[in-house]
């Protein structure tokens, strides 16, 4: 039973349902923007990220639990705040997941363990209490956009041998400015609180207006590299879009039923419309690697079947 509840815990501790989504697309595009091929390679770049990501909010939780605790909402999601792990135990379980992934890294390449083990540092330099990162403007902000996006962008791209094309920074823009949207998104979030409890980071520095207009420039320029992206440099076929559209209408519902029940502001509607997006892209970029992949295989085994040798 211990045993059991530790490996929930640790389970509950990577809080894999945040980003799995979201790091399948910025290692996609980074993989499509120097000619990546779905196949041994851009899987292991895949879980390297994923674990990467894991680690991050892993040792986020290890170092919060402490003053998580303090809040019962929190400590409810924070397995080691309410007592599920130890704080030893969910150190130890972040200091596995990251050298996994560390040394998935290295099978990639340099510029890979280059900017995936930059991303493995900014996410422990970003909660660690001696310095937190998070807890400094603008740094909480650039920190977060690159250990949680433009870093796993990078590393899928320099996996594979880029060319490099005039238009792979605009492709990059796109998930860096999403992710800093996202940050501001989460100061916004907890502003008061924040401002309670004496933090310092951007939005508590800017204040709450001047954040929210910043935070809605980012949001603009992610949409605007989106477009540019996907039907200018035309990185993924049209039909990759149609699916993303078609899977983004039923995912929506939900969303749609909650913002026409009353739900108006900004900060109450922003999950239930990222996550439809998140999914969406995703899955339709996933299929748009496995086609290629499956057909490949198919035309190596169909004649041997179909001849009998």
């Amino acid at each position: 039973m211990f045993i059991k509840q530790r490996i929930d815990g640790t389970i509950r501790l990577s809080r894999y349902r945040e980003f799995m989504w979201f790091v399948i697309i910025t290692t996609f595009l980074g993989a499509a923007s120097s000619g990546g091929v779905f196949g041994v390679r851009l899987v292991t770049a895949l879980v390297a990220n994923w674990l990467a990501v894991a680690f991050i909010f892993m040792i986020n939780d290890v170092e919060d639990a402490q003053d998580d605790a303090l809040s019962p909402h929190k400590a409810i999601r924070n397995p080691v705040a309410s007592g599920m792990l130890s704080h030893r135990s969910g150190w130890w379980a972040s200091v596995l997941v990251a050298v996994l992934s560390g040394l998935l890294f290295l099978f990639l390449g340099f510029g890979s363990v280059f900017w995936g083990w930059t991303s493995l540092l900014l996410g422990y330099l970003y909660s660690w209490k001696k310095i937190r990162l998070k807890n400094l403007p603008l740094l909480d902000v650039l920190s977060h956009s690159m250990m949680l996006a433009g870093c796993q962008f990078l590393t899928a791209f320099f996996a594979f041998s880029p060319g490099l094309h005039w238009w792979w920074p605009v492709v990059f823009c796109m998930p860096i400015s999403i992710s800093m949207y996202g940050e501001l998104f989460n100061e916004l979030r907890d502003y008061h609180k924040d401002r309670e409890a004496g933090l310092n980071h951007t939005a508590l520095l800017l204040g709450y207006e001047r954040t929210m207009v910043i935070m809605h420039v980012l949001l603009g320029v992610g949409i605007a590299s989106t477009i540019f992206t996907l039907l200018v440099i035309g990185i993924v076929p049209f039909w990759v879009l149609m699916i993303t559209l078609a899977l983004l209408i039923c995912l929506m519902i939900p969303a749609i039923l909650r913002i026409a029940s009353g739900v108006r502001d900004t900060i109450g509607i922003h999950t239930p419309l990222q996550k439809p997006f998140e999914i969406s892209f995703a899955l339709s970029l996933s299929v748009w690697y496995l086609i290629p992949w499956i057909s490949a295989r198919i035309s190596m085994w169909i004649p041997h079947w179909l001849f009998g040798y």
